[in-house]
């Protein structure tokens, strides 16, 4: 079942985050995100903000 909409302005940037999910890439999730978004967990607290956490 094809469920991806070509020419949705977010359906790139979607596919990208999930690619870099499936990848393991950090640093390519980290550039989806815009400096204000806000990602849900299952089971864990939501993130704020596309800041790298310091080690």
């Amino acid at each position: 079942m094809l469920l991806c909409q070509d020419g949705h302005p977010f359906s790139k940037v979607i596919q990208t985050y999930y690619q870099s999910c499936n990848s393991q890439d950090f640093a390519l999730m980290m550039s989806t995100f815009t400096p204000d978004i806000v990602h849900y967990f299952v089971a864990h607290s939501a993130v704020v903000g596309a800041e790298t956490p310091e080690a």
